[in-house]
């Protein structure tokens, strides 16, 4: 018992290591990007955390399937490979969200409503509101969908 929770330590350690590496290149390609452009520089600001959270959970989902004493056959882990299924779903379903929200940010963008004739500017603005909404309700539902078809027997009842 003892010697399989030493491997998943190691294990967990080593995972936590290469997203870190992955993490620190990222961010150097990012600030690399963000010199020519101040757009890459604010995606990397709006999606900074959904990107970490996703990889220290794709991390720790790597080492514990891959220190799993009983083979990935073991019935005991199956809850704990759920609950990292459903935990990459919604952090995937995240940064699909803060993206979407960072698009639709940078189309607000483009109208001003300070002037005197913004007609034009609300009505574009409403429409990329009513976007954004629509969006951030299918990113849920979809989220939720994919939650619920990874618990044993949803499938057939969806």
């Amino acid at each position: 018992m003892n010697e399989s929770w030493t491997k998943f330590a190691l294990t967990l350690g080593g995972a936590l290591v290469v997203a870190a590496a992955l993490l620190v290149v990222l961010a150097v390609l990012i600030r690399l990007a963000a010199r020519r452009s101040r757009t890459a520089g604010a995606l990397h600001h709006s999606t900074r955390l959904p990107v970490r959270v996703l990889l220290l959970v794709v991390a720790v989902w790597a080492s514990v399937r891959s220190s799993l004493p009983g083979g990935t056959d073991d019935r005991a882990w199956e809850p704990v490979n759920l609950a990292c299924r459903i935990a990459t779903i919604v952090a995937v379903a995240w940064l699909v969200a803060s993206i979407a929200l960072f698009v639709e940010d940078l189309s607000l963008r483009r109208y001003r409503v300070d002037v005197a004739d913004n007609r034009a500017a609300r009505r574009a603005r409403t429409q990329v509101l009513v976007i954004r909404r629509l969006t951030l309700m299918v990113v849920i539902v979809l989220a939720i969908g994919a939650v619920l078809l990874s618990f044993p027997g949803a499938g057939a009842i969806g």
